[in-house]
This record gives structure tokens, C-alpha cells and sequence, in this order.
């Protein structure tokens, strides 16, 4: 569920709560957990060059179970070369060649809380009492990402380089019994460096309005892709168009939700 809201001004507030469930197949009833990312954020344009970010974000990709301060900025046009600080999500430099090639370079973790079945003892000390046990798994990827348009209904990108900081720790509940912010683990491995590759098609249907000449609404959409949650932090950076045709037009909510649909990729 996601709310953007523009006052008509330069601030944009965001906000964005992403539910999901993790079970372990081999014990579904005991270790299915729902849990919610979320994202309450607000975003200050002083200039089409300048963009602020400051807000309060749940994510479990560092395996975390309180908010934490999200601080951002952006430098430089959106459809020019940009670089754009995100904290705890992102840092990129992405730089547009033309309005359907853009390439970025980038860094942002990834990872995850799971919940897995202690039937095969994992975790033998206090048994009875410990059915659950959490894996939680973070890692840094650096890279280069490239995103091509193929004419006007698909988006192909791909993206590749390494992973640092790869990170495994087992917890367990009665372990952390008397522990109140950070769960200390009965195991824990680091990894070492690994290549990546990933590839990824978005398919566009249907039509969006005009939006040029209105910074707000370019600075809401491209807020609504880049700050998609649940939880994966997949989001590098979307292209933009060129907005150097001359049209106006008077803003409603109709056009802001089409052009927040059509775009949310």
C-alpha cells in the first residue's frame, strides 16, 4: 500500500507499507511469520538540481526490527546526470545517454529474515523450547546497471559486478530471551567475494498522460520507482524521458494516480 502526496509546492510526502510472509516448508504451522517493511518519508525539491530526503524506514534485509533514519539527497536533473545518495537503501551515479539507454553505477545491500523449522536440530540446546530459528543474511552489491527501452512497452535491464560483506547468522528466541534491540546469533559465517548477474523486463500497458513542464509530479514518480520496499531492494534507478517537449496542462488527481500506475516499475 502506497500514499504519495505533493501540497502544490516542493514537498512531497511519501508513505509505503509492503506486508510479506517467510515459512519453512518442512514446518509451515510453527515458523510462518508475517512481518511489514515500511517507509514514511519526506522529500524537498528547492531546485529541478537539488532533492532532500528525510524519514523513518523498517526493512529486513539487515535483519532489523525497529525503524530506522532514512537520509537522501539527490544532485543533479533527473533526466541529466544525477548522483543520488539514499541511506539505508542506495548510492548511485546514473547517467542517461539517451532517452532509451541510461546507465548507473551503484552500491545498496540486500538480505533478508527467515524463519526455519528446528526439527532436525539446528539449534540442539533448549529444544523444546526453540521449534523456530531465524537465518539472517546480508550483503553488499557494487556494480554497473543498464537500462534499455525497447520501443514503448518494455523496459529490459541488466546488471552485474561483485558482493562484499556476505553475511549468514542463525538466532534463536530463547537465546535472545533477555536481549532487547540486537539479537546476538549461536552461529554466524562470513562469505567470501562473489560475482552477479542480474536481469530484469517490465511490460508497460496502457497510456500516461502528459507530464512535462510539472517538476513535482516528475520528482513524485520518480520517488515511486526508486523507493519501491518489499523488502528485496531491488530498485536501482528508472529512466526518464527528455522533457524537452513544451506541453502544459492542468493538474488533478486523475493524472498523478495514472502517471504513478504506469510507471510504478
Amino acid at each position: 500500500m502506497r500514499m504519495i502526496y505533493n501540497n502544490g509546492k516542493k514537498s512531497i510526502f511519501f508513505i509505503d507499507f509492503s506486508p510479506f510472509s517467510t515459512f519453512d516448508v518442512n514446518d509451515r504451522k510453527n515458523t510462518r511469520v508475517v512481518r511489514m517493511a515500511s517507509l514514511l518519508l519526506w522529500s524537498y525539491s528547492p531546485s529541478d538540481r537539488f532533492n532532500l530526503r528525510i524519514g523513518l524506514t523498517k526493512s529486513f534485509m539487515w535483519g532489523n526490527r525497529y525503524y530506522l533514519p532514512f537520509v537522501g539527497f539527490r544532485v543533479g536533473q533527473l533526466n541529466k546526470v544525477n548522483f543520488s545518495f539514499q541511506f539505508p537503501r542506495i548510492v548511485s551515479l546514473n547517467v542517461p545517454i539517451t532517452n532509451y539507454l541510461q546507465i548507473s553505477l551503484f552500491t545498496k545491500p540486500q538480505g533478508g529474515l527467515f524463519s526455519i523449522s528446528n526439527k532436525d536440530t539446528l539449534y540442539a540446546a533448549f529444544l523444546n523450547e526453540n521449534k523456530v530459528v531465524y537465518l539472517g543474511r546480508y550483503e553488499f552489491l557494487s556494480g554497473l546497471r543498464i537500462d534499455v527501452k525497447i520501443g514503448k512497452h518494455f523496459n529490459l535491464y541488466v546488471a552485474g559486478g561483485g558482493t562484499i560483506n556476505n553475511f549468514l547468522a542463525m538466532y534463536s528466541l530463547r537465546y535472545n530471551r533477555n536481549r532487547q534491540f540486537e539479537y546476538r546469533p549461536f552461529f554466524k559465517n562470513e562469505q567470501g567475494k562473489y560475482p552477479f548477474v542480474n536481469l530484469g523486463l517490465a511490460l508497460f500497458l496502457g497510456k500516461t498522460k502528459s507530464y512535462y513542464n510539472r517538476t513535482s509530479i516528475d520528482e513524485m514518480k520518480h520517488l515511486n520507482n526508486e523507493m519501491g520496499m518489499g523488502d528485496n531492494n531491488l530498485q536501482v534507478y528508472q529512466p526518464t524521458d527528455n522533457f524537452k517537449r513544451k506541453e502544459n496542462f492542468k493538474v488533478s488527481n486523475n493524472e498523478i494516480s495514472d502517471l504513478v500506475n504506469s510507471f510504478d516499475y
